[in-house]
């Protein structure tokens, strides 16, 4: 098990998908006390290299991404 982000307050849905179609699973999910719908860059090397957060939208206390 690898920690992506320790700084995100209550997630509510968490998916493995691949967003920009290059074969490798992205993290997509919502926080809701964050108030913020993200996604998570793969970034090749998981071990080695950190995820980068993309924050896509700022909706107030999103609970699904679906």
């Amino acid at each position: 098990m690898s920690i992506i982000d320790e700084n995100v307050n209550d997630t509510r849905m968490v998916s493995a998908v691949d967003v920009n179609g290059n074969g490798r699973p992205y993290l997509v999910g919502t926080a809701t006390l964050d108030d913020m719908f993200v996604w998570y860059e793969n970034p090749g090397d998981p071990s080695n290299r950190p995820w980068k957060r993309h924050i896509t939208d700022t909706a107030p206390r999103p609970h699904h991404g679906y």
